[in-house]
């Protein structure tokens, strides 16, 4: 190490050595010192160079090395001194250990994840050591870290992933431990938590859309429906992850269920696994791939989770539907044809089927003497097509042709050709369709074997006889009872197989026959040496014959003889010869010929035409090629169409075909072909088979480079021989590239015959297309497969055909057997193919579950358990069942359904229940049969199999019970209306299940008619009211619940058991559980009111009478009507403007009264959710209800309320914000009303209260505008009823009517008192009604209070109509009415006396005027029911909401009864930002009954603003008394040094009017210009331009200074209400409250005095709010004095007082003023003249407790009293000292006794006990005192006996 020295700086780094290392240290400093190191370093650890001077200039540096040599493994420390002129310092020498640490979180969190599923999380490893840190992780299952051990640089960092593999669903929370350091002795764990939880996996087959659209309904079976034969259609299936607490993905797979006889498949899944999102699902893809005709498929899919833990199983189904191709007519009748000539008819062929109808006449154009226009193609699925038939005859005979229509995938369809040939010399009989019908019944009896001429001879003999039907028939005696044989129905395929040729097997013997069908020339290479073959054809007949062959000169196969006769059961020789016309090419034909009796060649041999004989056709087929030897032969292409065994993949697997694709890329017309072929192949090659499609398309326009672009397709290595085949051409390597493409895509197959039961033909039809350019000849061997019937063998397809070729085999084994086919093509045994067969009969084979066991568990007597059994067809045939129960066994045990039907593969679930009857052990046995459905058809007794079934089960006996998890189950509150259910748990304690029918029982309780609520419906609803619960099982029961009305609801549930074979319960009925609920209505309610704007002085409880809000909220707290529901939430349902009314409640709010241009009314109310429901709530203008219609729909003429109203809306004179809104339980909202006065007059309009699903209340808007001049008195109603009095009163109280001026202007009033002395003249002349202050006079915007007494004489109602006059006013008629009422009568029903409650006012006072932070804790005081005489204080709090500004506030006391005395302590004070302070109402009560309603008026002011107000209007008077006194000199001939002096801007003032003096024109200058008066003199301006007086105005606004106006104040109100009554009706009336006041008495000059003093300070104040400083001088001095100065003044006075306290000669002057003698009158006194006194004073006998009570102003009288407790003389005599002790003791007794029963002690601890009390609730304000602590309890130690 070293250390630098550097000049500038003054300091030196610390430095750290570590093991022995040397680093430099740089040391700095500011000017050139000299440095000398004075002291080297203490230990020999640390090394420096020998100690010398070192000299630094400025700007230089130096370093000084230090070594460090440690011996041990220890931190070393030591330090190295340097001297300089200004003294020491230091550099600190520390050498540490290398750190090993390394950081990774304390806790690692992972996703959730599911059960065998997988999750991950990584984290940061770093390093933060000092060396290479080596670290390995210790990891409990099912955590796994990767990596798990490593080795980290310092300051390198990796990522540790965390995987999280659980096989149980639990909270995972465990310590990774991490080992690091050299020998792993370093230890640090890591939390690492994990949630795993089960998966939960739903299977959901969507409905089709033709299907009714509803809930979702999870099922597991999915149907494809009828799938046309060789398609395939896709349906998707839904795997829902329903996992939702614990939201986990879901992994799973796909398994089929695996069946060993099952070998072909028609279902596939590509999907094998998949995860489902959670919450989420996942579309899964199935596909149904039909090909065998009539089968219906059923196969089973396992949908399994990760880990097995569930399994759902998926049932698809699907059939399979071919094509259905029928003709018109079965046959084609030509008639009569003259030889040389042609007739061409239409043939109509249809398919009814979806699928396509490859079809093919098997019959050869070329060579036959009826032709079709198409003898092969397609017809597409629901569609038809005409083919045209042409008869063209060669000799005049009689033409019938039997021809069979093959069609791919359906049984053949065989046609009928019919047609007659005449010529000039022959004319045979004319075959005609009866002909036909009636030979083929002749036929099957045997009688065509007879030519017609013998028949007729034996019909005219008799041994023949016509029938019913017109056929020929032998006679009775003949035939043995026989049946007579009709015309047999003989199926196709037996017919076309089975025709004597193909098979050993004929229908019906051959009449004639020949000796070879098919002829192969072979090779023929020699053209002209090629050898006829022989043929031989026999008459079978009895009658001579002709055949007649038909040669075309064209066709190079000729039978000779061309025609011949042959005789009756003789044969003849013919020979085929061929010709072919050239080398190298194939050849095939079918020659056809006709044979027929002799005697048919003219007609006139047929006698009877019953005898007539069709002709017999006769058919060859014949083929040879003329291949030179060592020619290669036409390569075939091809395609083969059939019936294979499918793959796991899902894909066929057709057999290999030899498809080069060379002669495709020579002529582009076959890429349709092609595109057929690639079609076919796997669609795991998709990508090639696009790029294939894309090329060939590009090669129909571009033939260069297709080789290229093939090769590419398809790549190859052509550097490998051996994997081409030799050719001598680029084309040769083409094809063999193709055909290695194709042997990529399609693999050998295994064609399959259809299932069949034992010893039953079947058959299936194979298509072999030509795709190629060239013809293909085709034979198929049988010599490996003999059982296998093929038809037709061979023949010939041209280019662009294909050849049906029908296979057929009858299975004798269930064992599947192996058939092989050799495909020979052109003639090459190199092009042979080898197509595999297999078939097997399907045996009868059911699969019982269970292997045949069924266990029932134990069940109770007369009752019955149920079980699901599973019989599973394992065959691919359905199948017929039956069940056989013994008839002993029938009463124990049944099943549902007993017998039916099962489709190949399908597991059917059948329900079994059993009913014991006696208390054992059962062992039963059944039977289940089964056979084909087929065979029964066939009449004949069909094969069956019989399996037994073993039933075990146990009744027993024993008492079970019902029980519910929660007896008393209370649901809470429930929207009227609306519904909402509840989960039950039923147990069953007993050992058997139990069959339980659910009763429920109603009650309802509450604010409703019994009788009305006994025929309400049940409002429960159990999801299931039968039902069967296992032993010691539980059930769930889930009520809905429907409370139609606001009341509660009580439903008790209880159950009775039921029996499986009696209707009736066999016990009685027994209470579950019972269910409690409470229906509702949203309700709200207004808990408080406030006023702003032009109503800013009306109080609340004025401001509540305006609006109604008592009654609102009655209205409120109701329930709703049936009208009112008919629209329950807001809806825009009229198209009238003023929309139709549901409600029957109507209110009025009234905004008041205001002048036109004030500002508007607004009021302020305070919504609460008084309910326990959340509430929505709107408030609708009628536009609000109105459809919004087109123009041209609305009304183009309105009434008056529709354009008064318009007026309104339009104009926005009402608003509400907001308009609409929510409020939660218990939640509160200020909703904003206002009224604009913008139009002079009364503005109406209503409005509508809507409550979702509640009340509907239809407010009525009333707001009045008057003009600035107008006197008006806004009464709130023309009725008023004062509160009733009781007759007899000696001193009704009085009451108060108010009067509120709602114009700008003062109003006098004057009450008409006539209707008064008139009700007084019939009373007796008893005043029933006063008014004290008939006539007043009212400030703008104030309200006044008239007095009024009402003194009933008789219990009735009193009503008269009191005019009032108002001067310069409207005058208006109110009617005031008062009930008198006999207390004696009404008896305790008469709450009159009563003082209202605070219900009807708001209680708190959270809603304040906008933008006062200010609010009352309470904003109204009710004192209630008092005493005359008493004194009242209530508490109350100013609270300050604000968090930074101050609010200084004023009380405004005034009252109406001059008697009595309000006080408020402190009536001005300042509230500090975030404080509260407490006040003081202080109620005096008069010595007359009276009802008290007083509105005090708080002014607060921002105490920033009043501040900011007062330093202007400070500056502005400083101004105005400088302008005063200031003139300026304006003359221009002075110094001219004075000149260059600007003068200063002058600032006007102006008068309290507001008016400025401009300055005055420049035309009038004087040398001495004083200042302008306050008033402003108009001074005539000259004309100027517009821009130029607008200069002006601006430019004098700017100068003139306007006197500041003080800030507006805020208005807060405080109602005070009481009710004074006199001292024998209190006591009368609230005995029991008596001792909670206290009576003040005063005497009566006394109270006279302040009564006139107050009341004429009230009067001259009237509340007029001041618009000066509302501080006193004395709290601006105690405000405005500093800490400093209050800490002196608090000092000063503590050292007087406590100077005073120890001052001795104090005392002693303070003991002689005490000790002073008393004042002679004072000698007169005595206790006895005092009770005299007082007696005289009160000679009505008051009780001692108020008489004590009295007030004495002469307040000395307790220090004269304590002045006469002087010591009387000395005694000499220690009796007379003992007699002076006694009467002194009695004498203080005495007078104790009368100061305690003074007056004056009374108030003294009436005043010191409230001022007490005010002291602690001021304290707890403050958070100093808690009044709800527990009390302390403090043990004094026990004294000792040495004290």
């Amino acid at each position: 190490m070293s250390i630098r020295l550097r000049h500038w700086l003054f300091q030196v780094q610390r430095c750290s050595l570590m093991r022995t290392d040397t680093q430099p240290a740089q040391m700095l400093f500011r000017d050139s010192v000299m440095l000398v190191p004075s002291k080297p370093p203490t230990t020999r650890f640390f090394v420096t160079i020998f100690p010398q001077p070192i000299i630094l200039s400025p700007g230089m540096s130096l370093t000084l090395p230090i070594s460090f040599r440690p011996l041990e493994k220890k931190e070393y420390e030591d330090r190295i001194l340097f001297e300089k002129q200004e003294g020491e310092f230091s550099v600190a020498l520390h050498a540490k250990l290398p750190r090993i640490n390394l950081l990774f979180p304390e806790c690692v969190q992972l996703p959730q994840c599911a059960v065998y599923d997988s999750t991950a999380a990584s984290f940061t490893l770093s390093n933060d050591g000092d060396i290479l840190t080596p670290f390995s992780w210790e990891t409990p299952t099912p955590f796994t870290l990767i990596p798990s051990r490593g080795i980290l640089d310092p300051g390198e960092e990796c990522r540790v992933k965390v995987i999280f593999q659980p096989k149980l669903a639990l909270v995972h929370d465990v310590l990774a431990t991490c080992c690091f350091g050299d020998t792993q002795e370093h230890k640090k764990t890591t939390h690492l938590m994990a949630i795993a939880k089960y998966p939960h996996l739903l299977v959901y087959v969507p409905r089709d859309s033709s299907e009714d659209s509803g809930a979702r309904k999870f099922q597991d079976v999915l149907c494809f429906g009828s799938v046309a034969v060789g398609s395939t259609v896709e349906k998707f299936f839904e795997i829902y992850n329903m996992s939702v607490v614990q939201k986990v993905s879901a992994p799973f797979r796909i398994e089929r269920t695996k069946e060993p006889m099952l070998r072909d498949q028609v279902f596939f899944c590509d999907v094998t696994q998949a995860v489902v999102p959670a919450s989420g699902k996942s579309i899964i893809p199935l596909r149904f791939s039909p090909q065998t005709v009539g089968i219906e498929s059923v196969d089973y899919f396992s949908i399994v989770p990760a880990g097995n833990v569930t399994r759902s199983v998926l049932k698809v189904t699907g059939s399979c539907k071919g094509p259905e191709i029928s003709f018109e007519r079965p046959y084609v009748y030509f008639g009569c044809v003259n030889l040389g000539e042609c007739l061409v008819l239409a043939l109509n062929m249809t398919n009814n089927s979806e699928a396509p109808a490859y079809y093919q006449f098997d019959i050869d154009n070329q060579q036959s003497v009826f032709f079709f226009d198409y003898p092969y193609g397609i017809l597409a699925g629901k569609s038809a097509t005409t083919l045209m038939v042409t008869f063209q005859p060669t000799h005049p005979i009689i033409y019938h042709r039997r021809v069979v229509c093959l069609v791919h995938h359906q049984d053949p369809i065989f046609l009928d050709l019919i047609g007659t040939c005449h010529s000039n010399t022959v004319n045979p009989y004319i075959l005609k369709m009866k002909d036909l019908i009636r030979y083929r019944t002749h036929v099957a009896r045997g009688l065509t074997f007879y030519p017609p001429d013998i028949l007729g001879t034996m019909l005219k003999e008799g041994k023949l006889l016509v029938d019913e039907d017109g056929t020929l028939t032998l006679p009775p005696e003949l035939l043995e009872d026989k049946p007579l044989e009709g015309c047999p129905c003989i199926e196709p395929v037996v017919e076309y197989f089975h025709d004597g040729v193909s098979s050993d097997f004929t229908v019906f013997p051959p009449h004639v026959s020949l000796s070879i069908q098919e002829f192969d020339f072979g090779c023929c290479a020699k053209l002209q040496q090629v050898e006829p073959l022989p043929l031989c054809l026999t008459n079978h007949t009895n009658g001579k014959i002709t055949v007649i062959w038909t040669n075309r000169p064209s066709s190079p196969f000729q039978v000779i003889p061309e025609s011949c006769e042959i005789s009756s059961l003789k044969s003849m020789a013919f020979r085929i010869t061929f010709q072919p016309p050239q080398l190298n090419s194939l050849y095939a034909a079918e020659l056809e010929g006709f044979a027929f009796y002799k005697v048919m060649r003219h007609y006139s041999n047929i006698e009877e035409p019953i005898t007539m004989c069709a002709p017999w056709s006769l058919t060859i087929r014949l083929r040879g090629h003329t291949f030179e030897p060592g020619r290669q032969h036409f390569i075939p292409r091809y395609t083969l169409d059939c019936n294979t065994v499918k793959g796991d993949n899902g894909h066929s697997e057709y057999s290999r075909t030899s498809v080069p694709f060379l002669n495709i890329l020579d002529h582009f017309l076959c890429v349709d072909h092609f595109l057929c072929v690639v079609s076919c192949m796997s669609d795991t090659k998709v990508v090639q088979q696009q790029r294939c499609f894309a090329t060939l398309r590009n090669m129909e326009e571009e033939a260069d480079g297709k080789e290229e672009e093939v090769l590419s397709l398809f790549p190859i290595n052509l550097d490998e021989p051996s994997s081409l085949q030799p050719g001598p051409s680029k084309l040769d390597v083409l094809s063999q590239v193709m055909c290695n493409a194709e042997s990529l895509l399609l693999e050998p197959s295994q064609q399959v015959f259809p299932p069949v039961c034992k010893n039953t033909t079947t058959h299936q039809s194979m298509m072999l297309c030509n795709v190629g350019t060239t013809a293909i000849s085709f034979n198929v061997s049988r010599e490996k497969c003999p059982s296998v019937l093929v038809k037709p063998h061979c023949g010939f397809i041209a280019p662009s055909a294909h050849q049906l070729i029908l296979l057929s085999t009858c299975p004798v084994e269930t064992a599947v057997q192996q058939h092989t086919l050799l495909l020979h093509l052109n003639f090459s045994p190199s092009f042979t193919e080898e197509i595999t067969l297999q078939s097997s009969a399907e045996p009868l084979v059911l699969l019982l579950e269970g292997d045949g066991y069924l266990y029932f568990k134990p069940t109770c007597l007369g009752c019955s358990s149920s079980r699901t059994f599973t019989i599973k067809n394992c065959t691919r045939l359905p199948m017929l069942f039956r069940w056989k129960i013994q008839q002993s066994d029938k009463k124990f045990l049944s099943v549902r359904p007993d017998e039916g039907s099962i489709l190949p593969n399908e597991a059917l679930a059948q329900t079994w229940t059993f009913s014991p009857g006696e208390h054992i052990k059962y062992l039963l046995r059944s039977w289940v049969t089964v056979w084909r459905e087929h065979e029964t058809q066939d009449d004949k007794t069909p094969k069956t199999e019989r399996y037994t079934l073993r039933v075990i089960g146990e009744g027993t006996l024993g008492t079970v019970t019902l029980q519910a998890q929660e007896e008393q189950v209370d649901v809470g509150n429930i929207l009227v209306g609306s519904t909402k259910s509840c989960e039950l748990v039923l147990f069953n304690n007993g050992m058997c299940a139990l069959k339980y029918v659910l009763s429920v029982e109603q009650m309802i309780t509450g604010p409703c008619d019994p009788g009305e609520v006994a025929t309400d419906p049940l409002a429960i609803e159990l999801d299931h009211y039968k039902g069967t619960v296992a032993a010691r099982g539980k059930v769930f029961l889930r009520p809905i619940l429907r409370p139609a009305r606001q009341a509660h609801y009580n439903w008790t549930i209880s159950y009775a058991v039921s029996s499986c074979k009696a209707t009736d319960a066999l016990e009685q009925k027994q209470p579950v559980c019972c269910v409690s609920a409470t229906g509702i209505y949203p309700s709200i309610c207004v808990t408080d009111a406030c006023g702003a704007g032009s109503v800013c002085g009306i109080s609340k409880l004025h401001l509540w009478k305006l609006f109604s809000l008592e009654i609102l909220n009655q209205y409120l707290e109701r329930d709703p009507t049936a009208e009112e529901l008919t629209f329950r939430v807001p809806t825009k349902h009229s198209t009238l403007r003023i929309p139709p009314i549901y409600t029957p409640v109507m209110l009025d709010f009234n905004f008041g009264a205001a002048p036109v241009g004030s500002e508007p009314s607004v009021v302020l109310l305070m919504l609460k959710n008084n309910g326990v429901i959340p509430v929505n709530w709107a408030f609708l203008f009628p536009c609000d209800q109105k459809i919004d219609m087109e123009y041209w729909a609305e009304a183009t003429e309105f009434d008056p309320t529709e354009l008064h109203q318009m007026r309104i809306l339009d104009n926005q004179l009402f608003s509400i914000s907001p308009k609409s809104g929510k409020l939660l339980p218990g939640q509160e909202q200020t909703i904003c009303l206002s009224h604009r006065h913008d139009f002079i007059g009364t503005d109406r309009l209503p409005v509508l209260l809507k409550i979702s699903y509640g009340r509907e209340i239809l407010l009525n808007f009333i707001g009045v505008t008057l003009d600035l001049e107008r006197r008006y008195i806004h009464f709130t109603s023309t009725k008023h009823l004062f509160t009733p009095i009781a007759i007899g009163t000696c001193e009704p109280p009085k009451q108060i009517y108010e009067l509120y001026n709602g114009g700008s202007t003062s109003v006098v009033y004057e009450i008409q008192v006539d209707a008064l002395m008139e009700i007084q003249e019939k009373n007796y002349h008893h005043a029933v009604f006063i008014c004290l202050n008939p006539r007043g006079e009212i400030g703008p915007g104030l309200t006044a209070q008239t007095e009024w007494i009402f003194s009933p004489l008789e219990a009735k109602t009193y009503t008269l109509d009191v005019p009032i006059h108002i001067l310069e006013g409207d005058s208006a008629l109110i009617t005031f009415q008062g009930i008198g009422y006999d207390p004696y009568v009404m008896g305790e029903t008469a709450h009159f006396d009563e003082m209202a409650s605070s219900a009807t006012t708001p209680g708190s006072a959270k809603l304040t005027v906008p933008g006062l932070p200010v609010y009352l804790s309470q904003p109204r005081i009710a004192f209630g029911n008092i005493p005359v005489y008493s004194k009242c204080s209530r508490f109350f709090f100013l609270n300050n909401a604000s968090e930074n500004e101050a609010v200084v506030f004023a009380w405004h006391i005034g009252t109406s009864n001059a008697v009595a005395i309000l006080n408020i302590l402190p009536e001005t004070g300042v509230v500090q930002a975030g404080e509260s302070i407490s006040c003081i109402l202080t109620l005096h009560t008069g010595e007359n009954p009276c009802f008290y309603s007083v509105d005090l008026v708080c002014e607060m002011y921002m105490q920033q603003s009043l501040e900011q107000y007062e330093k202007e209007q400070h500056e502005w008077e400083i101004e105005k008394a400088r302008q005063a006194v200031e003139f300026t000199i304006t003359e221009k001939d002075l110094d001219p040094k004075k000149k260059r002096t600007q003068d200063k801007p002058t600032k006007w003032g102006s008068d309290s009017l507001g008016s400025a003096r401009p300055p005055q024109d420049p035309i009038n200058i004087q040398k001495y210009k004083t200042l302008p008066p306050i008033k402003n003199i108009s001074v005539p301006n000259l004309p100027a331009s517009r821009s130029q007086r607008r200069q002006t105005q601006s430019k004098d606004a700017s100068r003139l200074w306007a006197r500041p106006y003080p800030p507006r104040p805020f208005l807060t109100h405080l109602g005070v209400t009481a009710r004074s009554h006199s001292i024998d009706d209190f006591l009368s009336s609230f005995s029991d409250d008596m001792p909670q006041h206290f009576l003040y008495h005063q005497l009566k000059t006394a109270r006279r005095e302040a009564a006139e003093s107050k009341s004429g300070s009230s009067s001259s104040s009237k509340i007029r709010f001041k618009r000066g400083s509302i501080k006193s001088q004395k709290w601006e001095d105690l405000a405005n004095c500093s800490e400093q100065e209050a800490r002196l003044v608090t000092d000063m006075l503590c050292i007087v007082i406590k100077g005073l306290l120890e001052e001795t000669q104090f005392h002693e002057a303070v003991v002689r003023s005490l000790e002073e003698p008393i004042p002679y009158f004072c000698q007169f006194w005595s206790a006895e003249s005092a009770k005299l006194r007082d007696k005289k004073q009160y000679p009505g006998g008051t009780s001692v407790k108020t008489s004590f009570l009295e007030f004495s102003t002469k307040d000395d009288i307790i220090e004269e009293e304590f002045g006469e407790e002087k010591v009387p003389p000395a005694r000499t005599s220690a009796d007379g000292k003992r007699l002076s002790s006694v009467i002194r003791k009695e004498y203080s007794r005495e007078q104790k006794e009368a100061i305690v029963r003074m007056p004056a002690f009374a108030n003294l601890a009436e005043m010191v006990l409230d001022n007490t009390i005010q002291n602690i609730l001021v304290e707890a304000s403050r958070g100093e005192v808690v009044l709800t602590s527990r009390p302390r309890i403090i043990a004094l130690p026990r004294s000792t006996s040495h004290k």
